[in-house]
């Protein structure tokens, strides 16, 4: 018979998140250091319009292996699990699923955005936690979603609280990134504040599995297997579809092959 439910303490993960930056402070610098580095050549071409589109989507196929690389570095981190080469091949081997992940819920947040915004939040929250069960757990697409929606269901405020905190500390930094005199403040802060970001969801679902484990909720979804999957499809189908109509009218206007 399932335990009764200890509700996750938001608090407590922000101080394990702190503890585990403090601890290896040099390495996550240099993962913040990583984070900037990707997005630098975006920065400086963004208005030359013949390589904004080719480099936002070579961010993208480089980042779909460095998230999964970070993602395990920090958990083995937290986990005080030895550090090896194996991290390499481990990361490489989601690199696709990833990708993948990233594909699908770009399209159902597309598509809840159209439908007025509000479900395309509640999405949002359902799917906050895919990315990191993926790599941490190596599941499939489908059924990493599918974990993701039933932990953040079981504790769907403590997800808002955490998601909506970590938008929140990474505001002020924004702050000074159109101003040119202070945009060096925006990238220091972000080197500061980035790791937090990265740390504290994987230290939350490892935290709210282990509750969930004992609560018997994770058992009942281990034992029910692969759950049909058919609303995803559904959703994802037309998100697609309307992600593809977006990205062709974007691509069109900004070559100026459409008139204005």
């Amino acid at each position: 018979m399932p335990l009764k439910e200890k509700d996750i303490d938001i608090l407590d993960i922000f101080k394990k998140t702190i503890a585990l930056y403090k601890n290896d402070l040099i390495l996550f610098i240099f993962i913040s250091i990583i984070d900037m580095i990707l997005t630098i050549p975006i920065m400086l071409f963004k208005s030359t319009k013949s390589l904004l589109l080719p480099l936002i989507v070579s961010n993208l196929l480089i980042w779909s292996y460095f998230s999964p690389l970070i993602k395990l570095t920090i958990y083995r981190k937290y986990k005080s699990i030895l550090l090896n080469k194996n991290v390499l091949k481990d990361a490489f081997e989601r690199y696709w699923k990833y990708l993948g992940l990233t594909a699908v819920l770009t399209a159902i947040l597309v598509l809840g955005t159209v439908l007025l915004v509000v479900p395309g939040l509640y999405f949002l929250i359902l799917y906050y936690l895919s990315s990191t069960i993926l790599v941490l757990e190596n599941e499939t697409i489908f059924r990493t979603m599918n974990k993701s929606k039933l932990l953040a269901k079981s504790s769907f405020w403590q997800t808002v609280v955490l998601g909506s905190a970590l938008i929140l500390i990474s505001i002020p930094g924004s702050l000074f990134y159109n101003n040119e005199r202070f945009r060096w403040l925006y990238y220091v802060y972000s080197m500061i504040i980035t790791p937090i970001i990265q740390i504290a969801p994987i230290i939350f679902y490892d935290e709210l599995y282990r509750i969930k484990v004992k609560t018997g909720i994770i058992d009942d979804y281990e034992q029910k297997g692969k759950q049909k999957n058919n609303y995803l499809i559904w959703l994802v189908i037309p998100g697609f579809a309307i992600l593809f109509f977006i990205i062709a009218f974007l691509t069109a206007k900004y070559f100026g092959n459409i008139p204005k």
